[in-house]
């Protein structure tokens, strides 16, 4: 039993490096703008948490009364842009070692509203849920790295695009495109 048990860990970790190499060609193709400031989803504690269930809930709002055209030049006129999100994030580290870590599954649900007005050309908003992220991986706490306490994790994400889209609106809650994300972080 030992046996099939340690041949079953072994395909596993073969099956999850293999599907992350050949992942890695879409990675480096994708060209994605993301902002310069941090998206929220990273603290100063990464992967210090064992076997639990974590659910948390994010809200961000932004609101923008200068927008620029696409030569860097203020659009005139007393416009507006804002959106509001709440992203329900629900995560597992399991108590069943894997890789001499846990495994860890997360799915990040956003329900959003967003809005532009350049009058008297323009006025959309939109409400609904986004696009969702699921992801897999492993997190390690409490190891070792040169005698300091060293915690880290490794995650697969994926960006579904279930949210709503549609390419002749200006104004969308989802982004009609499927990402995939890895994702490393540790605190030393």
């Amino acid at each position: 039993m030992k046996s099939l048990n340690k041949f079953i860990s072994r395909e596993i970790r073969t099956s999850l490096l293999l599907i992350s190499f050949s992942c890695l060609p879409l990675v480096l193709q994708a060209q994605v703008n993301l902002p310069a400031n941090d998206l929220g989803l990273t603290s100063i504690n990464d992967g210090v948490a064992g076997p639990a269930i974590l659910y948390e809930a994010f809200l961000g709002s932004q609101n923008s009364t200068r927008l620029n055209d696409a030569n860097g030049d203020e659009i005139p006129g007393d416009n507006s842009l804002h959106n509001f999100l709440f992203i329900n994030h629900l995560a597992i580290v399991s108590k069943k070692p894997m890789l001499n870590g846990f495994p860890v599954a997360e799915i990040l649900v956003p329900l959003v509203n967003v809005g532009i007005e350049v009058p008297p050309v323009l006025d959309e908003s939109e409400f609904g849920l986004g696009d969702v992220i699921v992801g897999g991986g492993v997190q390690w706490p409490n190891k070792k790295l040169f005698g300091k306490t060293y915690f880290h994790r490794f995650l697969l994400n994926v960006i579904l695009p279930i949210g709503s889209y549609d390419k002749e609106k200006v104004v969308n809650v989802g982004s009609n495109v499927w990402s995939i994300m890895p994702y490393y972080a540790f605190t030393i």
